[in-house]
Parts: structure tokens; sequence; C-alpha cells
């Protein structure tokens, strides 16, 4: 139990810090397993009795936690668009946060229906990252230091994540 206090205690910016970070593993995982494989000829990820894991696999692991991490962060945008001053700006926010959960969908069943289009959703999940990074930063109006550590942290997770669709685009390519 003592556990327990202990991330109760533990301030609020920490722990986003830390599960923010963290979030980053599976994209990174499935990223490093595709390279493996790419590289060296032979995958990390043996699944007996069937052998190794198919590269379009791994390449839909890493589609499907991009959608559900898009899906989940444009959920911000309803949370942050009811507390704009601007009835537009907040009708804006809200509503881009279903049109990217609804293009995160999008893009998980493409790969579901057309697996040898996984590039193109990557390139739609890339796309919906962008427009949340620029509807977040569009409508910033809060300044405060936790304010400004939180945008920093999002401004660096942003960009290692699209690095890591563009990586995992160019690995299905070549």
């Amino acid at each position: 139990m003592a556990g327990n206090t202990d991330l109760l205690k533990m301030p609020m910016l920490k722990l986003i810090h830390i599960l923010g970070y963290a979030g980053l593993l599976p994209f990174i995982m499935s990223a490093g397993l595709l390279l493996v494989e790419r590289w060296f000829g032979f995958s990390l990820l043996l699944v007996y009795p069937l052998g190794p894991l198919p590269a379009f696999l791994v390449a839909y692991f890493f589609t499907t936690y991009s959608a559900i991490i898009l899906s989940f962060m444009s959920g911000t945008l309803w949370a942050n668009g009811q507390g704009l001053k601007s009835h537009n700006a907040a009708l804006g926010a809200i509503l881009m946060s279903n049109i990217l959960a609804l293009l995160a969908w999008f893009a998980l069943l493409l790969g579901i229906v057309l697996p040898q289009m996984l590039v193109i959703c990557l390139l739609v999940l890339m796309f919906g990252y962008v427009s949340l990074l620029w509807v977040e930063w569009s409508h910033n109006e809060v300044k405060s230091e936790i304010k400004s550590a939180y945008w920093l942290m999002r401004q660096r997770l942003s960009f290692v994540v699209l690095a890591l669709h563009l990586l995992m685009i160019i690995l299905l390519e070549f």
C-alpha cells in the first residue's frame, strides 16, 4: 500500500512526464523490431509454432498503437476546449477532437481492410499528430510554469512520434 500513497503524493507534472515518455516505448519497440529485421535480416520476435512475426504485423502493431494514442490525445482538445474564452475557439477545439479521433479510426480500418496501405495509414496518422499539435498551440491561452513545461514535453514527444512514423514508412518502403 505504501506504493499507492507514494504515487498519490507525486507531483502531477512529474507523473505526466513519466507517463508521457513511457508512452513512447511501444512506438520505439515496434520500430526497433522492424529496423532489426530490415538491417540484419532476422526477427527478434518468434511466435512459436508460427515462426517469425511478419514485418507487416509489426508495422500494424505500431499503427494500432498510434491510432489509439492519437485518439487519446485528441481528447485533450475536448477537455481544454471547454475552458477557452472564445466560443468559436472552444467549438473548433471540440470538433477537432472528434475529427482527429475519427481520422485515427479511419487509418486503423484502412490498415485492416488493405494491409498494403500501411504507409498511407502512417501518413494519415502523422497528419493527425501535426494537426493536434497545431490546434493545441493555437489555443494555448494559459501561460504558467506547468503549462510551459507540459507544452515543451508535448513538442518533444510529438517530434519523436513523428520521427518514428517516418522511420516506419522508410522501413516499409525499402
